[in-house]
């Protein structure tokens, strides 16, 4: 039997460097050591403001991180949603919630009793049978409810992110838990004859750094992935036209309860709001406008009070066709990067640190781990690489050279099969490794009036009176539920009034 892995070695000292640190070392205890190589990810920094989805309360309870503590110290807000504005070209907007909408009616999903009315002349908007998009539209947060049956049990959040601040707290925990820190610059890789990464070798005269297993989390260089093993890389540009994007930080009126994506004739802008501000980006293509226009256009859009003077990069949509090559494990964008949609990267760098949890070797013999890693990986990558074509998709109404040139752009047969069997039976089809609920894919086509084509029988053959009615008590509850809540900046002041009186400072 192959020797146990006792080493690993994480190069990059940036959020999804200190992600990885502080999860496996936490939860791998101390049969297995950690050196962290602090270096900065490199190829464009990591997004100031970053959202993810509801799933991050979970690895911030497995890798030690307080969320009041965090919410407390400015590290970040809540988010219910995500705020659509303009996708349909007409200046209107759609709340994409987290929660799914309505109630299951008579063992029924709910989006079939709402396709059901909209036949019949309701044109009540879906999002309008969300408490959580009707919270985040208005303002308004308050937690989850422990109790069954209450309305606000269903409620699910995720969190919007001050990166340096919640980097710094990663950070602290993997140190608690025995992370050891190595400060210095990468020279060079050394490999053995296999190919594998032997050692790394460091500046300063210093010993090179040896492991059993190496995982970069440099960010879009790549150092070892890329750079050392040149693991090839897939390119994914047919999702949007976007080939750059610049980005701004500012300071709003208070922090909202839900990120946005705004279409503009140009592009679009994905903005975050945590609570020491709010990072807004603009991704466009470089032959339609030039920079200094691209700048011009979302400090109009964030009203001109921005922090920090606009930062430019590249946009390079693909990923490495082995995450998993060889003892090297690329993570976060050293492994794979595409346009911002509903969350940022942080989100998909932490969901592969998980995997890498749950199929942590036993053993140096990494084969079977390491393909079902890549699988995985590869699965994971394609269905949010048809999220982003959706939104291509979505964008056909909109004016300009940008969404021209989006709507020529290919869609892939699982996605036209998506498609086609939503409009026609208003059913979403389940695919192995899809990253996304179904619930979200529904919601984000109703509520951009994409409605099935034909009826579901079961539900037409009910009673029309009783349905109307049933839908009409969904909207009434929700909307006296919601008034009942606090506002999203009354209840941050809360937390931190609660934290300074328990603490007595």
């Amino acid at each position: 039997m192959s020797a146990s892995v006792t080493h690993v070695a994480i190069v990059g000292g940036g959020v999804t460097g200190w992600s990885a640190a502080a999860m496996l070392a936490g939860r791998l205890g101390e049969g297995v050591k950690f050196t962290l190589l602090d270096i900065p990810e490199k190829g464009g920094e990591s997004p100031r403001c970053q959202a993810s989805l509801p799933s991050i309360r979970g690895y911030n309870r497995l890798a030690g991180v307080d969320e009041v503590d965090l919410v407390t110290r400015g590290g970040a807000a809540y988010t219910l949603a995500t705020a659509y504005r303009n996708w349909q070209g007409d200046g209107g907007d759609h709340f994409l919630p987290f929660a799914a909408h309505g109630f299951m009616l008579e063992r029924r999903d709910f989006h079939g009793f709402a396709a059901q009315q909209r036949r019949r002349g309701d044109s009540t908007p879906y999002d309008h049978y969300s408490v959580a998009a009707l919270a985040a539209r208005q303002g308004r947060y308050r937690p989850p409810s422990p109790k069954p049956g209450s309305l606000f049990a269903g409620l699910d959040y995720g969190l919007q992110l001050d990166t340096a601040i919640y980097t710094g707290m990663l950070r602290a925990r993997a140190l608690a838990a025995g992370v050891e820190v190595v400060e210095s610059a990468l020279a060079g890789v050394e490999r053995n004859a296999l190919g594998e990464i032997e050692e790394l070798c460091l500046t300063d005269r210093r010993a090179p750094l040896k492991a059993d297993l190496y995982l970069d989390c440099s960010g879009r260089c790549a150092r070892l992935i890329g750079e050392a093993l040149a693991e090839p890389r897939i390119h994914a540009g047919d999702c949007m036209p976007a080939d750059r994007c610049v980005s701004v930080t500012f300071t709003p009126d208070r922090p909202v309860p839900h990120s946005t994506l705004a279409a503009l004739e140009q592009g679009w802008i994905y903005s975050v709001s945590a609570p020491t501000g709010t990072e807004a980006t603009l991704y466009f293509c470089c032959e339609l406008i030039a920079d200094e226009r691209a700048l011009a256009l979302l400090r109009q859009w964030s009203g001109g009070n921005e922090k920090e003077d606009g930062a430019f990069r590249a946009v390079s949509p693909g990923r490495r066709r082995r995450s998993w090559s060889g003892n090297c494990i690329a993570l976060g964008e050293a492994a794979q990067s595409l346009d911002s949609f509903v969350t940022g990267p942080l989100h998909w760098a932490q969901e592969s640190v998980v995997r890498l949890l749950q199929q942590f070797p036993a053993s140096r013999d990494f084969s079977r781990s390491r393909d079902e890693f890549n699988r995985r990986a590869a699965l994971e990558f394609e269905h949010r690489r048809d999220f982003a074509r959706l939104h291509a998709w979505l964008g056909a109404g909109i004016d300009g050279q940008f969404w021209r040139r989006a709507a020529e752009l290919p869609v892939s047969d699982a996605l036209q099969h998506r498609l086609d069997l939503f409009r026609q039976r208003g059913i979403m089809p389940f695919y192995e490794g899809d990253p996304m609920p179904q619930a979200l894919w529904i919601s984000l086509l109703l509520g951009h009036n994409h409605w099935p084509q034909e009826r579901d029988a079961i539900v037409a053959a009910m009673d029309p009176g009783w349905i109307a009615e049933q839908l009409e008590r969904m909207r009434t509850l929700m909307a006296r539920a919601v008034a009942s809540m606090p506002g999203h900046d009354e209840y941050l002041r809360y937390l931190v009034q609660s934290k300074k009186q328990n603490t007595g400072t």
